[in-house]
Parts: C-alpha cells; sequence; structure tokens
C-alpha cells in the first residue's frame, strides 16, 4: 500500500499587502541571519556554494533597517525579513523583470 508523506507549514496571520508583494519559494539554499537594534531577525538566502558572499547583503540589510527605522521613525511592523535574491526569468512584461526579488519572510 502506498503511504503518502504529508508535510505542513503553519504561518502567522500577515499584515495586509499587496498579493504581488507575496512569493514562495522552494529551493535548498542556507540561510545566515542577524538581529537589527530593535531585534527584527534579518536573513539572507544563498546556494550553499555562494553563502560565503552573503555576508555584505546581511550586514547592509540589517544597518539599512536600523537606518530607515530611526530616519523615517516608523518601526519595521514585521517580527523579520528575509532577503533572496532570485533572476526572475518567468516574469517577461513585469515591473520586476531581471531584478533581484527580495522576499519578506513572515
Amino acid at each position: 500500500m502506498l503511504q503518502l508523506l504529508q508535510l505542513r507549514d503553519d504561518f502567522q496571520e500577515s499584515l495586509e499587502m499587496s498579493t504581488y508583494l507575496v512569493a514562495f519559494v522552494v529551493c535548498d539554499y542556507k540561510r545566515i541571519t542577524k538581529q537589527t537594534q530593535k531585534k527584527v531577525s534579518v536573513s539572507v538566502y544563498a546556494p550553499n556554494d555562494m553563502i560565503s558572499q552573503a555576508n555584505f547583503a546581511l550586514l547592509t540589510a540589517a544597518n539599512a533597517m536600523d537606518y530607515y527605522d530611526e530616519f523615517f521613525g516608523i518601526p519595521y511592523p514585521l517580527p523579520k525579513q528575509g532577503k533572496l535574491n532570485c533572476f526572475c526569468v518567468f516574469c517577461k512584461g513585469s515591473d520586476i523583470y531581471g531584478s533581484g526579488t527580495q522576499i519578506i519572510a513572515l
């Protein structure tokens, strides 16, 4: 008899946002993480052989979030943020064609 393996992920309810800001990514990437001064977890995802090069992106993202929080006086509303850069080959005619897509991991 064939048994099916079932996996389930549960997510917190998201803030209201445009649906084009939502992306689901399935990949075998590694993650590095840093916390901002306001305790927001910032992660950068990259292929295993490129993760050593992701530290600059992580430091820049965390520092930028701290700077924006102070400059605008508006705290980031989510407990974490993930960054993933992928070449968008399926988005021809879209405003994100060929650009780096940044994913917010909720």
